[in-house]
């Protein structure tokens, strides 16, 4: 059985500009180039102490001694651009796990419809797989455990399988600036993201649970990103014996973490 689960309307800050970790950046690239030229000074320095022109130099031995500068310069004047290039294609600053989460940021709300359909559609322990696509491409696939029997208090055990999930482009500045990552989690389904999900007094009730694990980039962005996200809302009866989370009352908090960077996740569904 599959289902097109269509993500709710989400309250999120994803349209908003991270200037903190822009002005972090920035200046921690200022400050590392006014070192370095503060550095080079001082190798200029040392240079002429330990050997003093006296006289003019031969043509040749002041062609070798500035090229020797030069290239102490270069090196030196150079390393900030490196350092910074380095910094783009590892995913190493808070920015870049904002951008990371991004992608993910409908897949969440993709993963708990899913998870709620493969509740009321199970009759055994184990849910039938329910599956949905990117909206540009790939696939999601919920599968896992419920609990059965007639208690009113229920659980989730729930597997989140990507792959080549893509939800298109979106925007990452207030210019408009748009970029497209593509997601996937490995093949094992017991390595995959984990949602956990306690359901009470169903079919009216509230449901607490977390989501956790990672997931792998490439795209935009190349690497891995980890969610630890909690989240808790209210129940309603689905209108046929079924329970469905009940829409803009989902509130889901935590932490993305790709690299050294960690942004911090507010979202209601």
């Amino acid at each position: 059985m599959q289902v097109k689960a269509r993500a709710p309307a989400v309250t999120h800050a994803r349209r908003m500009i991270d200037p903190p970790a822009a002005n972090r950046r920035a200046t921690a690239l200022a400050a590392a180039a006014a070192t370095r030229l503060t550095a080079m000074v001082a190798i200029t320095a040392r240079i002429r102490a330990l050997h003093p022109t006296r006289g003019r130099l031969r043509p040749r031995r002041r062609l070798a001694r500035l090229t020797v500068m030069r290239l102490i310069w270069f090196a030196l004047a150079a390393t900030p651009l490196l350092i910074a290039c380095a910094d783009d294609d590892a995913i190493g600053s808070d920015e870049e796990a904002r951008r990371a989460y991004l992608g993910l940021d409908g897949s969440v709300a993709k993963s708990l419809a899913l998870g709620f359909a493969g509740f009321n559609a199970a009759t055994s322990a184990n849910i039938p797989p329910q599956m949905t696509a990117g909206d540009a491409a790939g696939a999601l696939t919920i599968t896992g455990q419920v609990d059965q029997g007639a208690s009113a208090n229920k659980g989730m055990r729930l597997r989140v399988g990507m792959v080549d999930y893509d939800d298109g482009p979106f925007p990452i500045d207030d210019a408009g600036t748009t970029i497209s990552i593509q997601y996937d989690t490995d093949a094992e389904t017991t390595t995959q993201p984990y949602l956990q999900l306690s359901l009470r007094n169903i079919p009216s009730g509230t449901f607490t649970g977390e989501l956790t694990g990672t997931y792998h980039l490439t795209g935009a962005i190349e690497g891995d990103a980890t969610l630890t996200l909690t989240m808790s809302g209210a129940l309603m009866d689905d209108g046929s014996g079924g329970t469905l989370r009940v829409p803009g009352a989902t509130t889901v908090t935590g932490t993305a973490t790709s690299g050294d960077g960690v942004y911090q996740v507010t979202l209601t569904l």
